[in-house]
């Protein structure tokens, strides 16, 4: 084997070494939301799924990929508070949204087969319903708590990453400063298997509201000061507020 290609190996080995000792993070008991991210098949289903059974998949919005290492949470949620009504909501709140940013569809082939893959899906963060996102971060966990809640899954203290949705050392601080005061968005959480690949889906116990994110980034919604536009539709059993 040449030397270069060598060492090259023994690089990418000592870094996958290392960064099997961090963690990529879901959600966290104590965490104020649980994001996810639906295409247009995701929002058909989530209407035709029975209220008790409406299930969502954890997804960082606005990131891609992570770290050649361990998971920390849960990835899936289970919405017993979703009616009817909230549902057929969310499908308006997406089909407002193709209004002003049409579908985007890229051709994959998966197993063979060609298939459209939507590459703009509608991004939604579920919270408590009286979560005051005028008066608190979107994307900001509130969660003091972490570094606990991620050892519970197998983690050595030493090692830990801090990881958000919002990466700005400010919105760190926030999550610091206000953890106390937001409280967890409320759950049944299942007991935590360490060596298990996939955890059980915790269930949210408490009315919520989708906020439905129409154009920018969670980054830009932390700094907006006024001078871009920034639009979100809030949905509820109620209807959908438009911000």
């Amino acid at each position: 084997m040449p030397i270069k290609t060598l060492l090259t190996s023994i690089l990418c080995v000592l870094v996958l070494s290392l960064q099997c000792l961090a963690n990529n993070n879901l959600f966290l008991p104590g965490d104020a939301f649980f994001p996810t991210v639906m295409t247009k098949d995701d929002v058909i289903r989530f209407v035709s799924t029975r209220s008790h059974e409406r299930t969502i998949t954890y997804k960082a919005i606005d990131k891609h990929g992570g770290a050649l290492c361990g998971w920390a949470g849960f990835n899936r949620a289970r919405i017993g508070t979703a009616d009817d009504q909230f549902a057929e909501n969310l499908q308006k709140a997406y089909d407002r949204l193709r209004e002003i940013q049409p579908r985007m569809l890229k051709e994959s082939k998966v197993s063979d087969k060609l298939e459209l893959i939507e590459t703009n899906s509608m991004r939604v963060l579920f919270y408590p319903k009286d979560f005051d996102f005028k008066e608190y971060h979107l994307g900001v966990t509130y969660n003091e708590n972490w570094i606990e809640q991620i050892e519970q899954f197998g983690h050595d203290r030493k090692h830990i990453q801090f990881s958000s949705l919002v990466d700005k050392s400010e919105a760190v601080a926030h999550c610091w400063r206000d953890g106390s005061l937001i409280p967890a968005m409320p759950a049944t959480i299942p007991d935590i298997e360490v060596d298990q690949k996939e955890q059980p889906a915790i269930n949210i116990e408490c009315p919520v509201k989708a906020i439905v994110l129409a154009n920018g980034t969670l980054e830009e919604f932390f700094d907006s000061d006024g001078e871009k536009y920034l639009r979100i539709y809030v949905v509820t059993s109620e209807g959908i507020e438009e911000w």
